[in-house]
């Protein structure tokens, strides 16, 4: 996956300033690579957190036009996107317009229609199957973000 080791990404440390100077220190990697982060990935409890920072006066740091805006659901000018796939403590950013969709088997369909219950309830059962994989033709594009304290 991208955050295994070998994947090809980078990562970028945490920084002990705070996780949004960490995440901005990913934009700033990715702009100097020539590459335009859309989107930022967090885990739900890391987007919980980034929604309830507080500044100095325990105000909420989320606001409109800020680094970032609740509302919107953004970031350093990225889109955040919440998956519960993607293990607290990390964050991933970056373009991911590069993936692409990789069949790896065939399509397989089957087509049922049994005499006895089917008839009765005016029933055909149709089936789909087939195995993908996710690839990035370019993981310079995205960058893993340590976003743990």
């Amino acid at each position: 996956g991208i955050t295994d080791a070998g994947s090809g990404v980078s990562t970028i440390s945490f920084d002990p300033m705070g996780v949004l100077r960490t995440l901005r220190k990913a934009r700033t990697s990715l702009e100097n690579d020539n590459v335009v982060p859309v989107t930022t990935v967090l885990s739900p409890d890391d987007a919980e957190a980034l929604d309830l920072l507080l500044d100095m006066d325990d105000r909420p740091l989320f606001q409109v036009d800020g680094p970032t805006d609740a509302n919107q659901g953004r970031v350093w000018g990225t889109d955040i996107v919440v998956s519960p796939a993607l293990s607290a403590g990390t964050a991933i950013m970056g373009d991911f317009s590069t993936a692409i969709t990789v069949v790896t088997h065939q399509v397989g369909t089957r087509l049922s229609m049994d005499p006895f219950t089917d008839f009765a309830t005016n029933q055909t059962n149709f089936r789909a199957e087939f195995r993908a994989a996710v690839a990035f033709t370019a993981p310079y594009a995205l960058r893993i973000v340590d976003i743990s304290a």
